[in-house]
């Protein structure tokens, strides 16, 4: 997977897509239980599945290109194979301002920046919030022996002593803590006058405690803080709260819910905690809603179940991986641009030097078409330097100079032509039979590993400015004296049926890159090879144009990149054999006139 340019504002928007969606079903629900379980779902699956969905899957663009784009061409003929593969492209920057004009920031930086500043201002809070709470617990005591007796005749059925805490002053009931939740009750619900109240009040904590509310209001809090500019997220965990209320309230109501009604009012006097992460029966600034915790007992059915359902968690959580799921097909950007800016494996293969990024090597914006000619001699004596650059005038001088040795062989390779910031390989050899197949690995094209008899070229040349720097990467095989070996001649080279001695086959590995000028040689030493006789490879580039003619200079090659649309391409066609092909090509030839 991979991480595209704007992937926060993607992880924003699915977000917001996301949490409206889920709004909109609490809107359709009526049941406490079913509202609360839908909305902490939905809360949990903002706050993470977003982040998953806005991922971009790592797309092999580059493999794909080569058979795709109309601009590279992949040619086999009996002896040789031409691959060109084609390097990340990217648009022309835009011109650079002043320095003294201001310069906006990008989005994703923008959108990143404020993200984090908001979530840095709503977490100062909750930290405030979190040591007043601690610093309040240290202040509760456990229940004694007379206090634990009055809780155990109001409601038996009741967890052990050591979850119970008795508040210093008079306040509303509440749960707290994260790690070990705690009930506390407050001192006046213990008088025996207050019998009925404080099982009313046990029952509604123990329900809070039951479903550890008071860990799920921290993490809701996190998430509030994550989700800071998303309102839907606020809203949701307010009808969570709310709903959660109803749940326990019609819990811990008996068949007398007029009363508890009217206990709800009495709390509501009472000094509510002041800490938000305590889940508190009835807080003071919240009476809007005692409105409607009354009127939902008062219209719950007697018996009625509050029990978790199963089935629907189940389709919550269903429900929201679905909705995750179409929603991430939504993308902020170009993802063209996203994925080749991802895919650098080529770039960095292609590279003039290790110590150069694509940026730079890429800043132009502009592509040459060029010509790349390709010859080997082998002479008794090393008359260029490796990593020489010759202008065409040295390399006509040098030519006549082995043109008058004895014994000098020149071996010329085909011609092909390739834009820059492509990569042309050149191959013409035989492989191991025992060895596997080997195939182009477009991701990572490298040299043949195997053993082979014969070479394999590399050349990728890239714009500068008017010139080509060019890497090349040379593998060549040969048995000494026998099949291609330099001593051997174009015969032996050839010949698919001559047998090759593979355990005498030796190996050469070499290395060059430099910057060239129209119609200017680079060369590259291959080193001594058999008889003590030395090998020279040389490349030559002539700018050409798009029509095959040949041109001057680079400068008046060179075509400024075109724009990357992502769309698919439709063929159709009918797959012939290589036989039938040939037949049909000289059938055809014999029957269409050749025109002088």
């Amino acid at each position: 997977m991979s991480l595209p340019d704007h992937y926060l504002v993607t992880v924003a928007l699915h977000a917001l897509v996301l949490s409206t969606a889920v709004f909109l079903a609490i809107l359709c629900l009526r049941r406490p239980q079913r509202i609360s379980v839908v909305a902490l779902c939905g809360t949990l699956a903002i706050a993470l599945l977003p982040w998953i969905s806005a991922m971009r899957p790592q797309s092999p663009a580059a493999p794909k290109s080569i058979e795709q784009s109309g601009a590279s061409t992949a040619v086999t003929l009996p002896e040789w194979t031409v691959v060109r593969i084609p390097m990340v492209e990217t648009s022309t920057p835009a011109t650079p301002v002043s320095s003294s004009s201001f310069e906006m920031p990008e989005t994703a930086t923008l959108v990143t920046a404020i993200w984090a500043l908001g979530g840095m201002l709503a977490f100062i809070p909750l930290m405030l919030a979190v040591i007043k709470l601690l610093r309040w617990r240290r202040t509760l005591a456990r229940p004694d022996d007379a206090a634990w007796q009055a809780i155990h005749q109001a409601e038996p059925d009741l967890p052990s002593r050591c979850h119970f805490r008795i508040s210093p002053v008079d306040a509303s009931p509440c749960v707290t803590g994260f790690f070990k939740p705690v009930i506390v009750i407050p001192p006046f619900l213990l008088d025996p006058a207050k019998r009925r109240e404080l099982r009313w009040a046990l029952r509604h904590e123990l329900r809070h405690w039951q479903g550890a509310d008071s860990r799920w209001i921290m993490a809701l809090e996190w998430m509030r803080i994550t989700q800071w500019w998303n309102p839907f997220v606020h809203l949701l965990v307010s009808r969570w709260k709310m709903a959660r209320e109803q749940v326990c309230d019609i819990a811990a109501s008996d068949d007398d819910r007029a009363t508890y009604g009217e206990f709800l009012i009495e709390m509501a006097a009472q000094p509510s905690s002041p800490h938000p992460l305590a889940v508190t029966m009835v807080r003071q600034h919240r009476l809007k809603t005692l409105k409607t915790r009354i009127v939902t007992i008062l219209a719950a059915a007697p018996g009625t179940v509050t029990r978790l359902e199963k089935s629907v968690l189940f389709s919550a959580c269903l429900a929201m991986l679905g909705a995750a799921l179409v929603i991430s097909c939504v993308k902020v950007g170009d993802p063209v641009k996203d994925l080749q800016g991802s895919s650098t494996s080529i770039e960095q293969v292609a590279a003039t030097s290790e110590e150069e990024g694509p940026a730079k090597r890429l800043q132009s914006g502009f592509a040459a078409q060029v010509k790349i000619q390709t010859k080997v001699i082998v002479a008794d004596t090393q008359e260029v330097q490796g990593g020489s650059v010759l202008t065409d005038a040295e390399m006509q001088q040098l030519m006549r100079k082995f043109a008058q040795k004895k014994g000098t062989d020149l071996m010329t390779f085909p011609v092909v032509t390739a834009r820059t910031d492509e990569m042309a390989l050149i191959e013409i050899l035989r492989e191991h039979p025992d060895d596997p197949p080997w195939q182009t690995d477009f991701n990572h094209p490298e040299l043949r590993k195997n053993r082979f008899a014969g070479w394999s070229i590399r050349v990728a040349p890239t714009y500068d400015d008017g010139k080509i720097r060019v890497r090349a990467e040379v593998g060549y095989g040969y048995v000494p004296g026998g099949h291609y070996s330099p001593d051997a001649g174009a015969h032996s080279m050839f010949d698919k049926d001559e047998k090759i001695d593979w355990k005498k086959l030796v190996r050469k590995d070499a290395t060059g890159r430099g910057t060239l000028n129209a119609g200017e040689t680079l060369a590259i030493d291959l080193g001594k090879m058999e008889n003590n006789r030395f090998g020279t490879i040389f490349f030559t580039l002539v700018p050409i144009s798009p029509t095959g003619f040949e041109l001057k200079s680079f400068k008046e090659a060179a075509r400024r990149r075109p724009v990357v649309v992502a769309g698919k391409l439709k063929l159709r066609g009918t797959i012939l054999e290589r036989e039938f092909f040939e037949e049909l090509v000289t059938a055809y030839l014999e029957d269409v006139p050749v025109i002088p």
